[in-house]
């Protein structure tokens, strides 16, 4: 498995193991859809420490744009990514998430990441 989810009191958590794909991507949104679904919890934090985003410009614009509206992915999610300071790799996928109306944000401490969720 690429990724690891659990479950918190108030929030989903997600590490990522490998470099993100698409393929990944989508895996993973598949399983943060049916556990939003099952729990109701709408924050998501995703440790991307050590972990690159090497989809590339339009994969990142399918995967906000395509493949959310596909699984049904909710609007009203918060996920908040946690990457390493010197990891640009996620800004991208970022800002394309936010224009599709999603709120996601790239945080490089995990305590402003959960100060930033809830």
């Amino acid at each position: 498995m690429n990724f690891e989810i659990t479950i918190s009191e108030d929030y989903i958590q997600c590490k990522i193991l490998k470099n993100v794909t698409r393929e990944t991507a989508v895996q993973i949104m598949k399983e943060y859809t049916d556990l939003i679904n099952k729990t109701g919890i709408f924050w998501i934090l995703c440790d991307v420490r050590g972990i690159q985003n090497i989809m590339g410009p339009l994969d990142d614009y399918e995967y906000a744009y395509k493949d959310s509206q596909n699984l049904g992915f909710p609007k009203n999610v918060k996920v908040a990514i946690l990457a390493d300071k010197e990891d640009t790799t996620h800004e991208f996928a970022e800002v394309v998430g936010q224009n599709a109306g999603y709120s996601n944000k790239v945080f490089h401490s995990e305590e402003s990441a959960l100060n930033w969720l809830k």
